[in-house]
């Protein structure tokens, strides 16, 4: 499914177009990808049961959409498609502003059953959002579900402890998130679901097997690294990772805001982390989207 790395400006920016440089000195080009990846759908639906996609719900989807059955196919365009990408769910109701960016929207439980409801479908399923356990599960009032699955374990670390890749030293950091990763397995005729977690170690030795790659002194299969945070304040924490977003955009500052938007992102930041358990987490995430923005 289409999601929001998958564009030229985001493989710039995220290091692929300087991955493919270095492995394949120019012989290939991320217009090739980009010619795959526009002919993925952005939506994918198992009727009656379930939709897959990056994102989430947006005002455009959900006035194209509503009461089609799941018959996306019928009112999903290439111009509502890229609304799609972005958003991300909120345990409140209607829309709200989504941190990641001035026009994304954050969908409400209520947004979604209604959705959900007038296609026929129980669930949702999407990507494109950091959680600690690999997976996150949220129910609407009417038992209708917004799982979310994030794939990539201890996301933005490196394979190799210590050893960043050499084209971009700048983008990974150890240690990662430390989050799990996560993938579902659906069976479309009961429609059971599985959860298959993968801790940051196992799936650098599943990686290792698959591929045949390895690390001097075995240093995949050790543990991370103590946290950085837990050798620094917080505060000083984000500074250093607000610094570092700046050296990867250099000429612009993505955290330049207006005094009241600094002043409402700063209490929005501050009652995050203290309504989380893991503060570190937590941290790292909002770092991400502030440099996603």
């Amino acid at each position: 499914l289409q999601g929001n790395h998958e564009t030229r400006e985001m493989w710039k920016k995220y290091g692929f177009a300087k991955e493919l440089e270095y492995k394949f000195h120019d012989g290939l080009k991320t217009k090739y990808f980009l010619k795959a990846v526009e002919l993925l759908p952005y939506v994918a639906v198992s009727p009656g049961q379930f939709m897959a996609l990056h994102g989430g719900l947006s005002p455009e989807l959900e006035s194209a959409c509503t009461g089609k059955d799941g018959r996306f196919n019928e009112c999903l365009t290439k111009d509502i498609g890229p609304s799609t990408i972005w958003p991300d769910p909120h345990t409140g109701e209607g829309y709200i502003k989504s941190r990641r960016s001035r026009k994304a929207k954050m969908f409400g439980m209520d947004v979604a059953e209604a959705f959900l409801k007038s296609n026929q479908l129980k669930a949702m399923f999407r990507g494109h959002e950091q959680v600690k356990a690999g997976v996150e599960k949220k129910k609407t009032k009417g038992d209708h579900l917004v799982v979310t699955v994030f794939s990539a374990a201890d996301y933005v670390g490196t394979f190799c402890i210590e050893q960043t890749p050499p084209w971009d030293k700048k983008r990974f950091s150890t240690p990662g998130a430390g989050n799990e990763g996560a993938i579902v397995l659906v069976d479309r005729q009961t429609g059971n679901a599985k959860v298959q977690k993968l801790s940051p170690a196992r799936s650098r030795e599943l990686a290792s097997k698959f591929t045949g790659a390895s690390c001097e002194d075995d240093s995949l299969l050790q543990s991370q690294p103590a946290s950085r945070v837990s050798k620094a304040t917080l505060e000083s924490f984000i500074e250093e990772n607000h610094n570092h977003i700046k050296q990867l955009s250099p000429g612009s500052d993505s955290c330049s805001l207006e005094k009241n938007e600094t002043e409402s992102a700063k209490e929005e930041a501050r009652q995050i982390l203290q309504n989380s358990k893991d503060r570190e987490f937590e941290a790292r995430k909002l770092i991400d989207l502030q440099g996603e923005a």
